[in-house]
């Protein structure tokens, strides 16, 4: 920070290259509490329900990049394919 200082002058970070991000952190934190409440529910339903919500016009893949650096490692529910009453049996 101190080389960078003395090199430029200042020590202000300087923007990124690459798009601008479409989402906030409050949309992010509202994609993840939509993908923990239903942990089934898909990315375009998650897609979907922000648009209308929200106004905000988000693809399918950032809602999957969202929920993926924040739900690695969590395990799937899965529904049995077996019944209660076919277990009895």
């Amino acid at each position: 920070m101190i080389k960078k200082f003395e090199m430029t002058g200042s020590a202000e970070v300087k923007r990124r290259p690459g798009p601008t991000r479409k989402t906030t952190a409050l949309i992010d934190r509202i994609i993840l509490r939509k993908a923990e409440k239903d942990r089934r529910i898909s990315a375009v339903k998650i897609q979907a329900q922000i648009k209308t919500e929200h106004s905000v016009d988000i693809s399918e893949s950032t809602v999957k990049r969202r929920i993926k650096v924040c739900l690695e490692g969590w395990p799937v529910k899965s529904r049995s394919s077996i019944t209660q009453a076919e277990r009895s049996v």
